[in-house]
């Protein structure tokens, strides 16, 4: 299995689940796998709002509002598995980030 139950730096997908085709055919997997897409960046609104009603027709609001988001934004993992014979020990693994913004 390509995937991961919890991705992270040290391992984002599975090299082991990939075999190098013989020489001169294709291999039978999907470029596009569904588990092998890229970290992906997390911002999350949130606001509160409360109205109370007070004497004579008039009303007092309280709003609060926050943002939140991930404090740095992981590179993409390594995606060269290499040959059977010298594989690449990073295979799979997120080795940097960047800041977000």
């Amino acid at each position: 299995m390509p995937g991961r139950p919890n991705r992270g730096p040290d391992g984002w997908f599975n090299p082991g689940a990939f075999d190098q085709p013989a020489d001169f055919t294709l291999g039978d997997a999907s470029r596009t796998h569904p588990f092998l897409r890229n970290p992906s960046n997390q911002n999350h609104d949130v606001t509160v709002s409360k109205r109370f009603s007070l004497a004579s027709g008039k009303t007092l609001e309280f709003n609060a509002v926050g943002l939140t988001s991930a404090p740095c934004e992981l590179e993409r993992p390594d995606a060269v598995i290499g040959p059977l014979a010298a594989p690449n020990v990073n295979a799979g693994k997120i080795i940097g980030s960047k800041a977000a913004g």
